[in-house]
């Protein structure tokens, strides 16, 4: 993945190291930075930033229980350890990190890539309106997207596509977002909510 998008960025990978949990001051960290440095010196000539956003799990307890098991020898193939994946989870750390982010690389005038699976981006489409496609190397913020595909008993990322935005573009997607709850909606639910609360009072 980390050789994907040196050759995406920096057209190959000469000279190209990859320093993982880099410090962001007052933001975070950066989950990869590639750094091109200079023929035979420790200097930098260029880098990208690169932010793997993927998705999380949920209910866990199950998995917790599997690797005890299996530690414990008891692990059966034939036993169910259900969970789950959370990705609203995913995608509310994913716009806060674009936001928050994004907006040092635009200063920077630098760039970053952000690396989730594709039904992710499809989820981002639906629920907030984000483009369907389009790339401009201008623009800070680049998604690349991956399938997660198995291949002889083994999940594999595989390329897809790359779409770029700015963070003009992805608040203008919150803002505008097909999906905002109507008011009404809600005031009827907690009237709903209110009349069941009074039939309950002794």
């Amino acid at each position: 993945m980390l050789e994907d998008i040196a050759r995406h960025y920096f057209g190959g990978l000469e000279n190209i190291i990859a320093f993982p949990e880099v410090r962001l001051p007052n933001v975070g960290s950066i989950d990869y930075v590639l750094v091109r440095h200079k023929p035979l010196l420790p200097e930098v000539e260029a880098f990208v930033a690169v932010e793997i956003q993927s998705d999380s799990t949920t209910q866990t307890g199950a998995v917790v229980q599997a690797l005890r098991d299996f530690m414990d020898g008891q692990y059966s193939n034939t036993q169910d350890y259900s969970f789950g994946m959370n990705t609203y989870d995913t995608i509310k750390r994913s716009m806060t990190q674009l936001f928050n982010k994004g907006i040092v690389y635009e200063a920077w005038g630098t760039h970053c890539y952000w690396v989730i699976q594709e039904y992710i981006y499809a989820n981002l489409v639906q629920r907030y309106g984000f483009k369907t496609e389009g790339y401009c190397a201008d623009e800070a913020s680049r998604f690349a997207l991956y399938e997660l595909n198995p291949q002889e008993g083994q999940l594999h990322l595989t390329p897809t596509r790359y779409i770029s935005t700015s963070v003009e573009e992805v608040y203008q997607a919150m803002r505008h977002n097909p999906g905002l709850p109507h008011k009404d909606a809600f005031v009827k639910m907690l009237n709903a909510r209110l009349q069941l609360k009074f039939q309950l009072r002794p």
